[in-house]
Parts: structure tokens; sequence; C-alpha cells
């Protein structure tokens, strides 16, 4: 069994899901749980609850989930007053004909499968808001303002889970890019960017500007370059190079972090920030460990 997520906060995602695979849960509920713990952590500005809200001071969440035995994935987009949206990523790949479901008709078929809402902003969010959006100064819907928002990083922190045992599973949720132009999505929801798993393959996931990592399709990427004979901390290398091949070429400060796990459950991880990873593997040790990823200078 294996669990790997990124960041100091992915610890207690790991925890919640070591917890339920020891106690013989499936994959997706091992990855759906964990990132339920962050989702709710009303102290993070990058996802979940406690996001920081978009341009016009709403929330706006994104979430997906994928399973690697069948390929099947669920997803939303900017969706409101959900508690946990990668728990309603989830029902649209499992209670739906869909993959991906985004806005307000998100929001509706939370309330049809009841699932738990919440007033949001939160007031220290919308507070913090608030005084981002003074210092940054932004102007308004222009192309100016995406790139100071980007280059001053804003909120744009991911929580990703990849879960193994006997078939991979992955997700990821986020409250997307700070202070974003209303209805923005990132990388978090989109299948192919944000995450990916198959069990002919393995897993990744992704954090950072979700921008680069769409246009890059990075975590597909990260297991097409493996099935070319790539090791996963090479694969994870050289979708970094290529972010900071477009950064130094367009002159703007896309940041990622990705991490690749292989079917022989090794892990890979780079980014061009100092980024760490964390896992716990059923067959190394009892402990979660905390790792940095490999720097790769802009």
């Amino acid at each position: 069994m294996l669990i790997v997520s990124y960041y100091n906060f992915g610890i207690k995602a790991v925890e919640k899901a070591r917890e339920i695979l020891l106690h013989d849960g499936d994959i997706l509920d091992a990855v759906e749980k964990g990132i339920n713990v962050i989702e709710e952590d009303e102290t993070i500005r990058s996802v979940g609850i406690g996001g920081l809200p978009n341009f016009e001071g709403e929330v706006e969440l994104d979430a997906a989930i994928m399973d690697g035995r069948s390929l099947k994935c669920g997803a939303v987009a900017a969706v409101k007053r959900v508690k946990y949206p990668i728990s309603l990523a989830r029902k649209v790949m499992e209670e739906t004909p869909h993959v991906f479901i985004v806005g307000d008709n998100a929001l509706k078929l939370a309330k049809f499968f009841r699932m738990e809402e919440i007033d949001l902003p939160l007031k220290e969010s919308y507070e913090e808001y608030l005084k981002k959006k003074k210092e940054v100064d932004i102007k308004g819907y222009d192309k100016e303002s995406f790139r100071h928002l980007a280059e001053d990083v804003i909120g744009h922190d991911t929580i990703g889970v990849i879960a193994f045992k006997e078939g991979f599973a992955a997700g990821v949720s986020s409250s997307g890019l700070g202070l974003k132009i209303p209805g923005r999505v990132g990388d978090s929801p989109i299948i192919g960017a944000g995450l990916y798993a198959s069990n002919e393959e393995g897993a990744a996931i992704c954090t950072g500007v979700g921008e680069i990592a769409i246009r890059l399709v990075a975590a597909k990427t990260s297991l097409d370059l493996l099935k070319l004979g790539y090791s996963v901390q090479e694969s994870a290398r050289e979708v970094i190079r290529r972010v900071n091949e477009i950064r130094r070429r367009e002159n703007i400060k896309y940041s990622l972090g990705i991490v690749v796990v292989d079917k022989d459950l090794n892990i890979g991880a780079a980014a061009n920030y100092k980024f760490k990873y964390v896992y716990w593997n059923s067959n190394d040790s009892v402990e979660i460990l905390f790792e940095d990823a490999d720097f790769l200078p802009p």
C-alpha cells in the first residue's frame, strides 16, 4: 500500500488515507477522505472552505478524482458553498453518466445529493482577500492583472493525494488562484493536467499555477514519459524543465510542482520552487516520510 501527497498540510491527508486503507477501505475512500481533512481546515487559504475569494469576493472551488483501475473520473469546477468538493466530484463519477460539472449546476447537483453546504467566504478569508487585493493593486479583468497574480503567488497551492492498493487512485482539490477572474478554472479539475491515474502507467498529481499545468497536460505527460523509458524522477524533472522553458520564453513566473508514481511504486518529484512531498509505503516503514523534491531553478 502507498499514499502520497505534498506540502506540510499533506501529512494530515496521508494520515487519514492510511487509516482508511489499514481498515480495509477502498483506494477511492482513502483519496476522498484524506482530501476532506484539508478541505474542512479553515486555516488553509488555498483549499476548501478557507480558500481565498476570487476578484469579486466569492470562493469558487475545483476538484477531481480518478480511478486508475477503470479510468473512470469525475470533476467539478467553480462550485460555490460545497464543503467537500472532492466528494461531489466522486458523486459525478459514480452517480452520473458525466465527467465534469461546473458552476451553479454543480451546486444544484450537490443539493440533489443533499451534500453539506457552508456560507463562504469565511470572515478570516475575506479579510485576507481585502488585504491582498489592496497589496497587488489589481486593475481589472486584463492580462497584466493575471500576470501580477501569478507572480505574486497568491493562494494556488492544491491538496493532492495518490493511493495504491491493488490499483491506483488520485484526487486533487483547490480553491484556485486567489483573486482570480470569476469562473477561472485551473488544472485541479482537469483530468490529465492536475492529476491522472492508470494501473497501466501509475499516477501523478500537480500543484502550482494551473495555466501552465493545463498547457503541458502535465500529469498525463509525466506518465507518457514513463512509457518512453524515463524513470519517475526523470519524468518529473522533464515536466518542470518544460515549465521553465516556457517561463523564460514568455517572462511569466509560472511555478509548478509534480509528484509521479510508477507501477513499481517508485516516487519522483520535482518543482521550480522549494517543494516537499509526503508519503507512506506499507512495505518500507510504519512512519510517514517527508522528502524534498528535486529543485530545478527557473
